[in-house]
């Protein structure tokens, strides 16, 4: 192949892949003004849903409190005793401690549960004998052995407040038609370094502009796997939780949506959780995250798009499942990109104008994520620019490190859930808020 062919190969490859990444990230816009315009409306209607009044402790229902846990020595009392600390009724408050451990945690499992048990609560531990479909089947287990009306969850190295069940279950039984209520993540150890700063600031854009815009917007809400509280009565309808494809969390939301519940987010309402704070365990998670959106996507895009619903909610709904695309198109834009640079030639119309597209669209991502700030520390817009611009780099490297996930799994490769090592007890919760702050709610 002559080197003219190379160059103009490269270049085909180059405005395929750009135009590929403009199209997918067309929602960024879409998410940041619909975000925009309903948010007056939306924080009235939340503070309003948060300040109904729960029935007397009495009449309050039960709650299985489930907690997965697998190879988390190092947080699984934390979380334990966290639970155990939640303002409801003593009797009605049942906790399942799932734990698939294999590197000798079991008899921290245990003894957290004894812990628990000794403060007159009900805690046990279920245990099973192989970790086939992980995470989902251990939840599932769990549910075998508790006929509670409403299920909450919590991923080991979260730590929820005394008042989140308080909070979040007046939502669910204020409203029948809701299977279940999101809380948003908060981490722990957010100022540990630039990777955890980063990591903050998209969780935030996500938990307070992406998934608000869809929620007040009346369209698809995903349950991120922890911090939630499902009605019972949905889960059973949609068959429990699934563990065929590896993030049970899209598959049960994707569900949910397809079986006609509904479910809200709660931005004001914040559980503190422990973030990988090194790039390699970083990266490992980021992996195995992108293998996962690619698997739901696979699984659920077909069957969004054959469904009843509504066109609008159909597009809703698949704005989270094409982030499964960015990968390997990121991939392909940098490798593109580099032979480019190696082989010279014109760059042609079409490649300057689509790189102005793909900035424009990344540059809505990093106002959803001043936004965030904005909204939940009344952070000045300008002073957050850097810090933006900073975990958007953060985020394009994820995307490029998930590409060879994808493609594993695009050559047919299994995936493995491996659990993301935590500091635990190192992390001083002295100075941690466990329920929002006044100056990290939103305000109008």
């Amino acid at each position: 192949m002559t080197l003219d062919a190379l160059r103009l190969l490269d270049q085909g490859v180059l405005v395929a892949a750009l135009a590929c990444f403009c199209v997918a990230a067309a929602s960024l816009p879409w998410v940041v003004a619909q975000h925009a315009r309903l948010r007056r409306r939306g924080m009235a209607a939340e503070r309003e849903l948060l300040a109904r009044p729960l029935p007397d402790d009495d009449a309050l229902p039960h709650v299985l409190i489930q907690l997965p846990t697998c190879n988390d020595g190092a947080v699984i009392r934390r979380v334990a005793d966290a639970c155990g600390d939640l303002d409801w009724p003593r009797e009605k408050l049942h906790i399942q401690v799932l734990d698939d451990s294999t590197d000798g945690s079991q008899e921290i499992a245990d003894e957290a549960v004894a812990s628990l048990s000794a403060r007159g609560l009900d805690a046990v531990l279920l245990r099973r004998s192989h970790r086939a479909g992980f995470k989902g089947a251990a939840l599932q287990a769990g549910l075998q052995h508790s006929r509670c009306d409403y299920i909450a969850l919590f991923d080991a190295d979260f730590v929820p407040g005394r008042d989140f069940l308080r909070r979040c279950m007046g939502a669910l039984l204020a409203d029948p038609g809701l299977a279940f209520v999101q809380a948003r993540w908060s981490g722990l150890n957010a100022e540990e370094n630039v990777l955890t700063r980063a990591q903050q600031y998209a969780i935030d854009a996500y938990d307070v502009v992406h998934q608000t815009a869809r929620s007040w917007s009346g369209y698809f809400v995903q349950f991120t796997g922890s911090c939630a509280v499902w009605r019972r009565a949905a889960v059973d309808e949609l068959g429990g939780w699934a563990s065929d494809i590896l993030p049970e969390d899209l598959d049960v939301s994707y569900r949910a949506l397809l079986g006609g519940w509904r479910a809200v987010c709660l931005a004001t309402v914040a559980v503190p959780a422990e973030l990988p704070e090194s790039q390699a365990v970083w990266l490992r998670q980021q992996q195995r995250w992108s293998n996962g959106l690619a698997q739901a996507t696979r699984k659920y895009l077909p069957a969004v798009w054959r469904s009843d619903l509504a066109v609008g909610s159909k597009l809703a709904a698949s704005i989270c499942l094409v982030n499964a695309v960015f990968p390997p198109i990121l991939g392909a834009i940098a490798v593109a990109a580099v032979l480019h640079l190696v082989l010279g030639g014109p760059m042609g119309t079409a490649v300057p104008l689509l790189a102005a597209i793909a900035l424009s669209e990344i540059a809505c991502a990093m106002v959803g994520m001043i936004l965030a700030q904005r909204l939940l520390r009344n952070a000045s817009f300008w002073r957050e620019v850097p810090h933006a611009l900073a975990a958007v780099s953060v985020l394009l490297c994820a995307q490029l490190a998930g590409a060879v996930s994808v493609l594993a799994l695009a050559r047919g490769k299994q995936s493995v859930w491996i659990s993301t090592p935590k500091r635990g007890s190192e992390l001083g919760l002295g100075s941690q808020p466990l329920t929002p702050m006044p100056h990290e709610r939103p305000s109008e």
